[in-house]
């Protein structure tokens, strides 16, 4: 599903730091206004619809959770190093059409299995670090 650069940035202003205001009266009669956060459920739906076509043309496994997005693949040659590189290409590519972008701070390669031959890669030109384990859902894969 494909939104326009309007409905994108609506949505994007929407989900961001979106407040509802509600009045109520205090006891001695007072009028106060009361900001609460919307309801969390209907964020992550229209996240959801948001990011629906995020996996159009990736040729690796994508994972997404909430605002959580995870390339995976087996890299055991040069050809299936060159797939994921040119996903994330693609990842990157789907997030200045759709204007956004990933958070590099958060990227993160997680190399496994023993001889694995630990490719670089890269996101905006920008190297993105290793790690020798990632935090995931309270559990830690190494």
């Amino acid at each position: 599903m494909n939104f326009d650069g309007w409905t994108v940035q609506w949505m994007k202003n929407w989900l961001r730091d979106h407040n509802q205001r509600s009045t109520a009266q205090h006891s001695d009669g007072e009028r106060k206004q009361v900001m609460f956060p919307r309801g969390l459920y209907w964020d992550q739906y229209c996240y959801s619809i948001f990011i629906s076509d995020i996996d159009s043309g990736i040729g690796c496994i994508l994972s997404k959770f909430a605002d959580d997005t995870k390339l995976n693949a087996i890299v055991d040659t040069l050809e299936a190093w060159y797939a994921i590189q040119r996903d994330l290409d693609k990842l990157e590519k789907w997030a200045h059409v759709n204007l956004t972008r990933f958070n590099k701070a958060k990227c993160k390669v997680l190399h496994l299995g023993q001889g694995n031959s630990q490719y670089q890669y890269r996101l905006r030109d920008e190297r993105i670090e290793s790690s020798p384990e990632k935090k995931d859902l309270g559990g830690i894969d190494r």
